[in-house]
């Protein structure tokens, strides 16, 4: 039983801590398509639905912590309605640390409290105390500690070690890095966006293909990541130095934050040049230069002879090329991220002396906004 967007108002769809068992509910949720119930505080906050916030103290994630009780922390999504599927970029997901992806195996990682949360790009965290994982409860008579390796999908912003409430230990990750040079091999992440484009109550325009594939001249890509909003994504083939994909667009959706991405990772070397070819366009540069900025694809053409077939507009009548641009359809390649930007290791050693039970846990968040949250890990002071 996983208690759902717990900060609201105690008894009225938040979480009554007074009623609790670490058995039936070992982790409780703290991000979901609502918004966040870590606290009160407006890191997120629980601002999505009008009947139902704002978020309040008490029934809140933390509130269950200061109660003493060992439960894990998630994210997930509400999966309802047409404009949904189950994994919805950006609605929270779940993260499960299992040897294997069986059934039985993520029974006990999940009643071992092995697990954390994502809000989308799925951030993978790696977070001990005395060598323990998340979700632990162990006895420590000295120091402890504490070990965070993170490997994110963007350029990670910090990273925060709490103890109870308080953060003791924070690691901000920019500006600790630089761009590799042209000469030695790296990793990178390129993120693809697709899905601006007319809406359905300004152009009759149906569902929108987007067939791309990503060249590169040397390396291959590694592996890819979905950041998908809205149903008919495709998976990713991955064809060493070649990619392909198909992302759909809905235009119903089109002003509603409804665009779908792709993350790649590749190895290269930043002299070799990727191109990416888009539904009939093309952009092509070195990996040093995609290192630099995003870059923007716009269908120019394409919008210009939308106008003129569906509203009789022609370019030599235009003040300005506004409406062109706001009514094409419109890719982003995000700014490709060398492997220092988006991974990080943070080691800490906490010797303060102790004689009730404390707990550590972890905070992430990427510079695109992107969070991750660990479970705790609990540690008893050692018998005299």
């Amino acid at each position: 039983a996983i208690p759902h967007h717990t900060a609201y108002r105690v008894g009225l769809r938040g979480k009554d801590w007074s009623v609790h068992d670490d058995e039936l509910s070992p982790f409780a949720e703290v991000y979901s398509n609502p918004g966040c119930s870590e606290t009160d505080e407006e890191l997120i906050g629980l601002r999505r639905n009008p009947h139902m916030g704002p978020g309040l103290g008490g029934g809140a994630y933390q509130d269950a912590l200061l109660r003493g009780y060992h439960v894990g922390a998630i994210c997930s999504g509400d999966n309802f309605g047409a404009r949904t599927l189950t994994g919805t970029y950006g609605n929270g997901l779940i993260a499960v640390l299992a040897p294997e992806l069986t059934r039985a195996a993520l029974w006990e990682a999940f009643k071992a409290r092995r697990v954390y949360g994502v809000t989308g790009d799925r951030i993978e965290l790696d977070f001990t105390v005395n060598e323990a994982p998340m979700g632990s409860c162990i006895t420590a008579g000295g120091s402890r500690r504490i070990r965070v390796r993170v490997k994110g999908l963007e350029a990670i912003d910090r990273i925060e070690i709490l103890k109870g409430q308080r953060v003791i230990a924070t690691h901000n990750h920019q500006g600790t890095w630089q761009r590799p040079q042209p000469g030695k091999t790296d990793r990178f992440c390129l993120r693809v966006e697709t899905g601006w484009g007319p809406a359905a109550d300004e152009l009759e325009v149906g569902e929108r293909v987007w067939d791309g594939e990503l060249a590169l001249t040397g390396g291959s890509f590694l592996r890819t990541a979905p950041c998908w909003r809205t149903h008919g994504q495709e998976p990713v083939q991955l064809l060493g130095k070649a990619a392909r994909f198909r992302m759909r667009s809905d235009p119903e959706y089109a002003h509603d934050r409804w665009q779908n991405a792709n993350v790649f990772e590749f190895e290269a070397d930043p002299a070799d040049e990727l191109c990416l070819r888009l539904n009939g366009l093309q952009e092509k540069a070195s990996i040093a230069e995609l290192m630099a900025g995003s870059r923007v694809m716009w269908f120019r053409d394409e919008c210009v002879a939308m106008l003129k077939e569906l509203r009789g507009h022609v370019p030599e009548e235009a003040e300005r090329d506004d409406a062109y641009y706001h009514m094409a359809y419109k890719a982003k390649l995000h700014r490709v991220m060398p492997s220092a930007a988006y991974t990080a290791e943070f080691d800490l050693e906490d010797d303060e002396p102790f004689t009730d039970e404390i707990h550590y846990r972890v905070r992430v968040e990427q510079r695109n906004g992107q969070r991750a949250w660990s479970s705790p890990v609990w540690v008893r002071p050692q018998p005299a």
